[in-house]
């Protein structure tokens, strides 16, 4: 088996129609250390919460064929839940037998 690929899809949903210095925004993950490095390339001009701060913890079904399927669907429904800016991603390997 050999990697043939490594991908990352990124999608931000925003339906907020006013602009803020400091933006709250939901990243669709618990993961600390995508939190943290994502945290770092946005700045002090966003406020980043994981779906734990936000208190989401039910599963959210990856059942799109693309990787980029896969986060607008988490966006889309961390988005109808809340109502609150969402950038999600979604990761994967494509392997080769």
């Amino acid at each position: 088996m050999t990697i043939v690929d490594y991908r990352t899809f990124v999608t931000f949903t925003n339906f907020a129609s006013e602009v803020y210095s400091i933006m709250e925004i939901i990243f669709a993950s618990n993961n600390i250390n995508k939190i943290r490095e994502i945290s770092n390339v946005l700045g002090s001009s966003f406020i980043l919460l994981s779906l734990k701060d936000i208190g989401m913890d039910e599963d959210i079904p990856e059942n799109e064929l693309t990787l980029e399927g896969n986060a607008l669907l988490k966006a889309r429904h961390i988005f109808k839940a809340t109502g609150m800016n969402v950038f999600a991603d979604d990761t994967g390997l494509k392997l080769r037998h």
